[in-house]
Order: structure tokens, then sequence, then C-alpha cells
């Protein structure tokens, strides 16, 4: 299941350039309000999936009490994750009001999520040292569920 937050990760991202491509063609108005309501939706779905992904791994780190040990590489994905994650979600929000796309300001959702993923692998790798070994899937389970709380609400403003 490794990788698969980032698959939806792409997924999102994905509807989100087609939303966009179909308004940058100029085709019709009713088209691109098409466009974003199938994004909209594309994304919510993405943000329930996600928010899904990380509570499995919850139960499955809580049940085996396996915890996170990134390498070198993953320690270095994670600081960047923290530092350039929050700053797209803050460009994706932008965008999307200056826009006019819920789609677009949902996806920065996932991105911020990256964020706060790393962020919480690193400090429960600090916790974890001093023998708190439930850290991560705690921090992990209410992450979880802000996102399914995202994903929920994105899902009733895709059906207005």
């Amino acid at each position: 299941m490794f990788g698969l937050d980032s698959l939806i990760e792409l997924i999102s991202a994905g509807v989100v350039l087609w939303r966009l491509r179909v308004e940058g063609l100029e085709l019709s108005s009713e088209r691109t309000e098409q466009a974003e309501r199938t994004a909209s939706y594309v994304v919510a779905a993405c943000l329930l999936g996600l928010a899904l992904y990380i509570l499995a791994g919850v139960i499955q780190s809580l049940t085996t009490r396996d915890v996170p040990r990134p390498g070198a590489i993953g320690f270095v994905v994670s600081v960047a994750a923290i530092i350039v994650m929050p700053l797209l979600w803050q460009r994706k929000r932008f965008l999307g009001e200056l826009l006019q796309s819920e789609a677009l300001e949902e996806d920065g959702v996932g991105n911020l999520a990256c964020g706060w993923m790393a962020l919480i692998l690193l400090v429960s790798l600090l916790v974890q040292r001093r023998g708190v070994w439930w850290a991560d899937p705690a921090a992990s389970a209410v992450l979880g569920i802000f996102i399914a709380r995202e994903g929920l609400e994105a899902w009733e403003r895709a059906r207005r």
C-alpha cells in the first residue's frame, strides 16, 4: 500500500489540470461548469480516499505496533514537504478563489495534508525516542479525521 497516497494526489492534481485546460480552451461556460463539477467530485473522492488510506495505516500501526522508520532520503523528503506543501496549498487556494474553482482549492488540501503527514512523521520520530510508540498513529488519526471532514464538505459543495 506504500505510495497509494501519492497516487491519490496525482489523480486529484490530474483532474484539476484537466478542468483548467477545459477553461483554457475557451469552451462554453456550460462545459467549464461541468468540468468544474466533475473535478470537484473527483477531488472530494480523492480526499475521502486519502482519509481512508491514513486511517487504515493508523489501524495497522496500532495493531502491529509498527512505526515509521524513514531512511536519509525519506527524512530529506519529509523536511522538503513540510516547507513546500503548505506554500503549494496557499497558492492553490489563492488561484482557486481567483478562478472560482473549488476543485483547485480542495486539491490544495491534499498538499496541506502531505505537509502535515511529513511533520507528524518527524515529530513522532522524536517522541518515539521517549518510548511513546503510538504518537504517529494518534496524530495520523486526527489528520485522517480532518481530511475526511474536508472530503465530505467538498462532496457537499460539489452537489450544489
